[in-house]
């Protein structure tokens, strides 16, 4: 063992020595006879054994031999010696001392559970998919539904292992306020611990849509005039993507995409962007230099547009994914507006970019009457 590995140790040891000097006074060892965290065999659990994990893992650390109780300081029993062995005694002590009656389990397994994050879910209509992080201290995952509006809260299924992370419910009802939520759970000695709850996620939400929706990546979307009937298909304009556009989405997608990003992410992230980054371009010299551009090129490119550039640019985004969108034209009065619509499983919702300059923010999924 070089210089510095010694010097380290000796720090270590040093350290908890000392710690154990000004404690030992005030928190003395108590009597209680052949119970977990009595590292060092004096038949009481207290300060001295978290002393000894800590000994024992400062000394193993850098690769010394040990005569401490290895087998006995693994009180979590994950075939590591670690700290949080060694907090586990001290908690256990302070908690005794106190007048309370500790839990070894609720110490050691229901607290090294991590909260699942669900991180993907998608809406088929006939079923709902997420997925969530694993936890490597779990041996499964519950997965419940909950239908807010009946009070109605079931356990849809349980998925075994810790690596187990996705589930399809195919019993999703067709609508309501319905959500999901994940807890990881370990069984010790007969007894099963629970995670607190995930985060709940919604399965009609935009998320849920979104990421299930079918994908036919195209070239062409059009914009129609509903500035006198919101029923309007009357073709206002078309637009075609040109390899130019395309090429400048691709660049996009390579500078701020990344592999983990659901559809979802990949939308909602283009959409805020273009609110933050993107000018208006009133008439003048910023709309004369987009003028003759196209829409995603004005965008992307020079950061400048109008509501019909910086929905044009989204929409031309998700019309390159694969989704079925289009541009509206409205109207009321003096006001009017292009903004955009996405088309999933027969139903029609609002898509809009927005502009910070303007007060009109970004809405993805926006239900329509």
């Amino acid at each position: 063992m070089n210089k510095h590995m010694k010097r380290k140790v000796s720090f270590i040891l040093s350290f908890v020595m000392l710690a154990n000097c000004f404690m030992a006074e005030e928190l003395s060892a108590f009597g209680e006879e052949n119970v977990k965290g009595n590292i060092n065999g004096d038949s009481s659990v207290s300060i001295d054994d978290a002393v000894e994990v800590l000994t024992i893992y400062a000394e193993t650390a850098v690769g010394m031999e040990t005569t401490g109780n290895i087998s006995a300081a693994d009180v979590d029993g994950n075939r590591t010696i670690e700290i949080a062995d060694a907090v586990a005694i001290l908690t256990y002590y302070a908690q005794y001392s106190a007048g309370m009656n500790p839990d070894w389990g609720e110490l050691l397994y229901a607290n090294a559970l991590d909260i699942p994050v669900i991180d993907y879910t998608a809406n088929y209509n006939d079923s709902f998919t997420l997925t969530w992080t694993s936890d490597n201290d779990a041996d499964g995952y519950e997965i419940y539904r909950f239908d807010a509006m009946e009070g109605n809260e079931v356990l849809v299924g349980a998925a075994s292992g810790n690596d187990n992370t996705s589930w399809i419910d195919y019993g999703v009802p067709e609508e309501g306020y319905i959500y999901y939520y994940v807890r990881s759970y370990m069984t010790r000695d007969g007894v099963t611990y629970f995670s607190e709850d995930s985060y709940p996620v919604y399965a009609f939400s935009p998320e849920a849509y979104l990421n299930a929706a079918y994908l036919e990546p195209h070239d062409d979307f059009v914009c129609y005039d509903q500035s006198t009937d919101p029923a309007s298909t009357k073709v206002l304009y078309s637009f075609n993507l040109k390899d130019a556009d395309k090429a400048i989405l691709d660049a996009f997608a390579e500078e701020h995409f990344t592999d983990d990003m659901t559809r979802y992410e990949k939308i909602l992230y283009t959409a805020e962007w273009i609110h933050d980054n993107v000018e208006y371009a009133s008439v003048g010299e910023k709309w004369n230099t987009i003028a003759s551009k196209s829409l995603v090129d004005a965008v992307f490119n020079y950061k400048l547009g109008q509501c019909l550039q910086y929905n044009g640019a989204l929409i031309g985004m998700m019309a390159y994914m694969g989704y079925d969108v289009n541009l509206v034209f409205l109207k009321n009065g003096s006001w009017q507006h292009f903004t955009g619509r996405v088309h999933i499983n027969g139903k029609t919702y609002g898509v809009e970019a927005g502009n910070w300059q303007d007060g009109m923010w970004t809405s993805i999924l926006e239900p329509l009457e």
